[in-house]
C-alpha cells in the first residue's frame, strides 16, 4: 500500500492497522480501510489521481452515505493510531 500511495501521490506513508473490510453488494469488490500517517514526500499526482485533499471531519465534501459512515466509524481509531509516534 505504501508503494502504491507513493507512486500515485508522491507522499510517503506509514501504513497502520486494517480498520475495516467491506465487501460489495452489487459489484464484486473488497475495500480494505487502513489507518495511515504521512511521513514525508511531496504531493505529485499521477495520471490515475485527479485530485488530493485533506478535510477536517466536520467539513467533508459530499460523499456517498456508506463512505461517510465508514469515515465516522473509523475516524476515532485512525486518529488514535496516527497520533502515536
Amino acid at each position: 500500500m505504501a508503494r502504491e500511495i507513493r507512486e500515485e501521490t508522491g507522499l510517503e506513508v506509514q501504513v497502520g492497522p486494517v480498520l475495516e473490510v467491506v465487501t460489495g453488494y452489487r459489484w464484486a469488490r473488497v475495500e480494505l480501510v487502513f489507518a495511515f500517517r504521512v511521513t514525508g514526500g511531496s504531493e505529485r499526482l499521477s495520471g490515475e489521481v485527479a485530485e488530493l485533499g485533506w478535510f477536517p471531519p466536520d467539513a467533508l465534501p459530499d460523499v456517498r452515505a456508506d463512505q461517510r459512515g465508514l469515515i465516522e466509524r473509523q475516524l476515532p481509531r485512525a486518529s488514535q493510531w496516527a497520533g502515536r509516534r
